[in-house]
């Protein structure tokens, strides 16, 4: 399910990627909150075919490393054969050393722990937007 919300404070648009409704749906209200405008997708697939859409203006992706089907790491690699440079934040329960190894060749912008507060997305959006 494709869910769009703007808000007026932000010209930013970031699309959140995670199966998860409940995290998609936090992690959509935070950053509403903080004045972003969001769009959302629920699978890596749902991910690419947003972003293919020649009328989509993403600024930012905040995409779940494990999900069924394609996962994080799958979709950040499709993803950057088209969009080389659109910033990307990795979010994850399971972050370890060799993961970030491997996806420090995709030039992730950022990675966030689950849970997250919501300074530190916050903060981790500023950053990969190249805010702060």
């Amino acid at each position: 399910m494709i869910q769009e919300t703007s808000s007026p404070h932000s010209e930013a648009t970031i699309l959140v990627v995670d199966d998860e409704e409940s995290v998609r749906t936090l992690a959509a209200l935070m950053l509403q909150g903080l004045g972003y405008q969001t769009v959302s997708a629920d699978s890596g697939e749902q991910a690419l075919q947003i972003l293919a859409n020649p009328s989509a203006r993403l600024d930012l992706v905040l995409l779940d490393l494990t999900m069924p089907g394609l996962s994080g790491e799958e979709t950040l690699t499709l993803l950057r054969r088209d969009l080389p440079d659109l910033p990307v934040i990795i979010m994850s329960g399971m972050l370890g050393g060799e993961v970030l190894q491997r996806l420090a060749v995709h030039r992730v912008s950022g990675f966030i722990d689950k849970p997250f507060t919501l300074a530190t997305l916050g903060t981790s959006v500023e950053q990969a937007l190249g805010l702060s």
